[in-house]
């Protein structure tokens, strides 16, 4: 940068190559440079907040983990113990069924004796059928509790897995910026700074191709003449050095 009394002048340009090779310029970038003592502020308070909010989201897996591993182990416990007593009902059942229909069309007795052997046989069988469908629904909803269980634990482990966004980092971002402009058709951009010091470059592009382009790492401490390239080597979301953020944040 200039000693002179005249502001200071970085240019530079935002463009994309895809992987085709072709050279994507990225017109109406909002470009803006950040003072580094208000960078250095708010990464402060974001780094404390990184710390909590991971250490809760990782929290909350956990727990979702206990709660699935806890429902599923009840389901296998509830299937191991109730298989055999199923099979000797259903086995009972087709016994009394049988009973019921030789009952209906065996040889001829009395009325008061066949009678009393269906309402006995009829009752058991009820019975029967009354536990069946406990047991039934009591492993229906065994079976609905695990899936809600794996689902709540899938959506934890998603929430570990996507931190930090960009709205975690963004959502609190200061207004206040040295310079600011917005490229041209070409992708080029020119400002104006009347300060000294170091300064990080924030730029956000609109979605394009299903993507996102978003820029924000430290400009050379004691300038320098050639243009700022913002491209896919820089990317917020890549392992750039210069990058301000201190993790490489997730869509």
């Amino acid at each position: 940068m200039s000693c002179r009394g005249k502001p200071d002048r970085i240019s530079g340009q935002v463009f994309i190559v895809k992987g085709e090779g072709e050279t994507i310029k990225l017109g109406l970038v909002d470009i803006s440079l950040i003072d580094e003592k208000q960078i250095v502020e708010w990464l402060a308070k974001k780094n404390a907040a990184f710390t909590n909010e991971v250490a809760a989201r990782r929290a909350t897996r956990l727990k979702a983990y206990h709660d699935l591993a806890s429902i599923d182990e009840e389901r296998s416990h509830f299937r191991k113990t109730n298989r055999e007593p199923c099979e000797i009902r259903l086995e009972k059942s087709g016994t009394l069924t049988k009973k019921i229909t030789e009952l209906l069309t065996g040889p001829a007795r009395s009325a008061e004796t066949v009678l009393a052997d269906l309402a006995r046989n009829r009752g058991e069988l009820r019975v029967i059928e009354r536990e069946m469908k406990e047991i039934e629904s009591k492993g229906a909803q065994l079976d609905e509790a695990v899936e809600k269980a794996k689902a709540e634990f899938e959506t934890a482990a998603a929430r570990v897995e996507e931190f930090p966004s960009l709205r975690f980092y963004f959502g609190d971002f200061p207004t206040a910026t040295v310079a600011e402009t917005t490229t041209d058709a070409d992708g080029k951009f020119t400002l104006s700074i009347s300060k000294r010091g170091r300064f990080g470059i924030l730029a956000n592009a609109p979605r394009l191709f299903g993507e996102h382009y978003c820029w924000f790492f430290w400009l050379p401490k004691n300038g320098s003449e050639k243009p700022v390239l913002l491209n896919n080597k820089n990317l917020i979301f890549t392992d750039y050095p210069q990058n301000v953020l201190p993790v490489t944040p997730k869509l």
